[in-house]
């Protein structure tokens, strides 16, 4: 079990800190509309992940065609975030229109956190290579497999939420100015990364690995 509990841990941390779009999307929230809009945003990243172990473990093995699936769902993502990183250039600084309750505030930003993560193919790439590699060589019995998921889980949500919580610290050291340049930076990478997924999927072999 403290094994299972070790490798979960490792595993969690190491995808947490990835650069890919969930990080920075989480970082600007919490800079614009507090550490716990970022919270809910990673909560629905977490739930997006069980969703993908589930499928990485065995649910899609059953729908033919998943290979040509992936690429349709790539291309789709690329462009989306291709869309989305042009958006970042034209962005007007104003009060985010979340729903005014607090249930209705908490699904918005959690199903924030669902689609930033489903809509990257390569997440469920990562889920694959860890259920289909790491998964089967250490051989653990049901209950240290519920551990090992639980804890890499639970460290995704505690380094994203620490993700969160350090940026709105910071947010006294960040100026209109400097959110307008980071509002820009954010743009290019969402470009690139939707460019990159478009090109990766469709143009070579290679699956790349990042959260």
């Amino acid at each position: 079990m403290i094994e299972a509990l070790i490798n979960g841990l490792v595993t969690g941390f190491l995808l947490s800190w990835t650069f890919g779009t969930v990080f920075f999307v989480l970082i600007q929230t919490s800079l614009e509309y507090g550490w716990k809009s970022g919270m809910k945003i990673a909560a629905g990243v977490v739930f997006s992940d069980l969703i993908f172990i589930l499928l990485s473990l065995g649910l899609l093995s059953f729908i033919p065609g998943l290979d040509q699936n992936q690429k349709i769902v790539a291309t789709i993502g690329g462009v989306i975030l291709f869309g989305f990183g042009i958006s970042m250039f034209f962005k007007k600084q104003m009060p985010l229109k979340a729903p005014k309750t607090k249930f209705g505030n908490f699904i918005y930003y959690f199903t924030t956190g669902i689609v930033l993560n489903g809509i990257n193919p390569v997440n469920f790439i990562s889920w694959l290579v860890v259920s289909r590699t790491i998964y089967p060589v250490v051989n653990h019995s049901i209950l240290e497999n519920v551990i090992f998921y639980t804890a890499v889980l639970g460290t995704i949500f505690g380094c994203e939420s620490l993700i969160s919580f350090s940026a709105h610290k910071l947010k006294r050291f960040f100026t209109t100015s400097l959110l307008k340049k980071i509002d820009y930076l954010m743009g290019i990478i969402f470009i690139c990364i939707g460019i990159y997924m478009i090109y990766i999927y469709n143009f070579t072999n290679e699956i790349p690995i990042q959260h």
